[in-house]
């Protein structure tokens, strides 16, 4: 999907594919879409590949993957309610749910029934972040620091606050009332539904700045975030505290997923620039908790939108373009299959 256009608050550019934002309101810029964007399992067996390109559900480890609903159509970007189109929101043995233009498509492998699920048509803001803990309660985000809430599966939102978190766009749900988002610099994290807030301020230096793209939490206090610069963060306290992570030094880092099947073994991927200034993608594993990440050369240059770290070495991982990687060996080797053409 590519749109192009303008408007005098923000405009959506390409930045190696993806999306970001700027404060430029006088250009018309072409936005491209991730083919694929997430890619996530519920179990060993169950799993999810979602984008633009379509809805795929594995329930044989991933031998085989089953269309669940079509490309989505194009819309009129001055409809948008929802700017990460084709993230997978949430998921089940049988259910997800995946957003669309307006607000989100839900699919059940068990009875092929598919529907459309459209956020309040009087909601005057667009979605940065979208995270649901069930069908019906869910989180919505902007860039602005506005914090929604919804408990009748989007058809209405409480507005919790406005302007009180400073440049979000990352949200994570550990439960129905623990909430996770990721700023310019900043996590900001609720656990009693929205009520009060926690800050914790990552990197002091205002040159270098990390913007959270993805924060998530794995086996309970494992936690990790990652985004606009070559560093990441890791907890050991379910959040309580932060310590920084040095990744291998790559030109123009931009990591969208992250994913720890153990406390030991754990994948980054995203893109970077090549020396000519061409975008590529980049993914990083780690064996020892962190502490070294190496880069793990894979057969393409397509960059990369999300992982999952399956057990201890596998890895299924998805591009923009696309296709879909997995590894088993902490990717010293990899098959590909390009699961939209």
């Amino acid at each position: 999907m590519i749109c192009s256009f303008a408007t005098a608050a923000w405009i959506l550019v390409v930045s190696s594919g993806l999306i970001c934002r700027t404060l430029r309101s006088d250009t018309v810029v072409e936005v491209k879409i991730p083919v694929l964007r997430s890619v996530a399992f519920v179990d060993e067996t169950h799993g999810w590949i979602t984008g633009i390109g379509g809805i795929f559900h594995t329930k044989d480890g991933g031998k085989t993957w089953v269309r669940q609903s079509g490309e989505m159509p194009e819309a009129d970007v001055s409809d948008l309610k929802m700017l990460d189109l084709g993230y997978l929101a949430w998921a089940s043995q049988r259910r997800a749910i995946v957003l669309n233009e307006l607000g989100w498509t839900s699919v059940d492998t068990l009875t092929g029934e598919q529907k459309e699920n459209r956020v309040g048509a009087s909601l005057p803001v667009r979605f940065d972040a979208v995270a649901l803990s069930d069908e019906r309660h869910g989180w919505g985000i902007t860039s602005a620091g506005e914090i929604y809430r919804t408990g009748d599966g989007g058809k209405s939102w409480q507005v919790l606050g406005k302007g009180m978190l400073e440049n979000v766009n990352s949200l994570f749900l550990k439960s129905r009332s623990e909430i996770w988002i990721g700023g310019s610099g900043s996590i900001y994290h609720s656990r009693d539904n929205g009520k009060s807030w926690v800050s914790t301020e990552l990197d002091e230096d205002g040159a270098n700045r990390i913007q959270i793209e993805c924060i998530r939490f794995f086996k309970g206090r494992l936690g990790w975030a990652c985004g606009s610069a070559g560093i990441a963060f890791k907890s050991d306290d379910g959040g309580r505290s932060w310590s920084k992570k040095d990744l291998p030094r790559t030109r123009h880092p931009f990591f969208r997923g992250v994913s720890f099947f153990n406390e030991s073994t754990g994948w980054i991927v995203g893109s970077s620039e090549d020396d000519d200034g061409e975008a590529k993608g980049v993914a990083l594993c780690t064996t020892d908790g962190g502490v070294h990440w190496e880069v793990r050369n894979y057969p393409s240059r397509e960059i990369l939108t999300d992982v999952q770290a399956l057990d201890d070495g596998k890895a299924w991982v998805v591009g923009a373009d696309g296709t879909v990687f997995t590894t088993s060996d902490c990717g010293k080797s990899w098959t590909m299959q390009k699961l939209v053409p």
